[in-house]
């Protein structure tokens, strides 16, 4: 039905302001996340740089800065453009819940996923994770769309490289049908380039786990650092399960921490009740903990994690409506 569409987008555009203005009354500056200050200030620079230097490798993981040079560097105008893909990325998560679940209406359910807090708070910010979310939820949706966001994925975030692998590998049998010619040899890539710098790789993990990545004084949630190398497994292990069921609050308390939280506990919400599952996917699991990898600050960690808590109820659609093809097949072959 065309007018669901529409209304959800209007909706989240609506919910959207009203958070941003509630944020605004309650002190909180369009600065709170200094990356803002950062792609507001420099993208002129570096843009101009990269557009000069006319060399692909230098776009990757900085295609951010060129989106906030072509709008001006405006902080309205980037916020109003995070808010549209936000309300964009609504629309696609409720086409690809009904293009798997056969679900044509709409059902309260749903509100879990479209205004969940921490993505609606991401849309009112001037960072990038909002455009990033958006390519995962497009990349998910059909393998047409795979391919044309995965080298803007890439573009965006180098580390995206991590949410790629999880839709090529859970979002459905058909992403790899088309895409064993290129995951294969990457993945024999990938390990020979892991091999070969396996110390260098080990080295990265540990300075990144000595560096203070806990910027906010609200962020208690432990790094496990404490613990040398060690440390890092642990958090691996960890930090996942803290993120998906929302049990980061209560090891840190706080309300800055209680509407991602809330985001959290909604995705566990609507997993359990609406799909019976309680989305701990392996893979997505291994892509989460890939993350706490090399982030040491929870804070960072959730930026670095959200676009895979976005796509997870999509996957875990995708495998389900599968399989019920897959029984049907085999019953009719019986």
């Amino acid at each position: 039905m065309f007018f669901m569409p529409i209304l959800i987008f209007i909706c989240s555009i609506f919910f959207s302001l009203i958070l941003l203005v509630i944020e605004r009354s309650m002190g909180i500056p369009w600065n709170f996340h200094p990356d803002s200050e950062t792609y507001i200030n420099i993208s002129n620079e570096v843009a101009n740089a990269i557009l000069n230097s006319g060399e692909f490798k230098d776009i990757l993981n900085n295609g951010y800065y060129i989106i906030v040079y072509y709008l001006g560097s405006n902080i309205l105008t980037v916020t109003i453009y995070n808010i549209i893909l936000f309300s964009i990325s609504n629309i696609l998560i409720y086409a690809a819940l009904k293009k798997y679940t056969g679900i044509t209406y709409f059902y309260w359910g749903l509100l879990l996923l479209l205004l969940n807090p921490y993505r609606m708070h991401l849309s009112t910010t001037c960072l990038k994770d909002t455009t990033i979310i958006f390519l995962s939820l497009l990349s998910v949706y059909s393998t047409k769309n795979f391919i044309l966001a995965l080298p803007a994925l890439l573009i965006m975030r180098l580390s995206s490289i991590a949410y790629i692998v999880i839709i090529a590998i859970e979002g459905g049998n058909h992403r790899i049908k088309h895409f064993w010619l290129i995951l294969l040899p990457c993945a024999f890539v990938m390990a020979g380039i892991l091999i070969i710098n396996a110390d260098l790789l080990i080295n990265w993990m540990n300075v990144n786990n000595e560096i203070n990545m806990v910027f906010r004084e609200f962020d208690s949630v432990p790094t496990f650092s404490e613990f040398g190398n060690f440390g890092i497994y642990i958090r691996a292990a960890l930090w996942p399960l803290f993120y998906q069921t929302g049990l980061f609050f209560l090891l840190s308390p706080s309300i800055a921490y209680f509407p991602i939280f809330l985001g959290s506990l909604f995705n566990l919400i609507y997993c359990r009740i609406y799909q019976n599952s309680w989305g701990l996917l392996l893979v997505p699991y291994l892509g989460l903990s890939a993350i706490a990898l090399f982030v040491s600050g929870f804070t960072t960690y959730l930026r670095y994690a959200a676009p895979i808590l976005a796509i997870l109820p999509i996957l875990i659609a995708s495998q389900q409506a599968e399989s019920c093809l897959n029984k049907k097949r085999l019953k009719t072959a019986l």
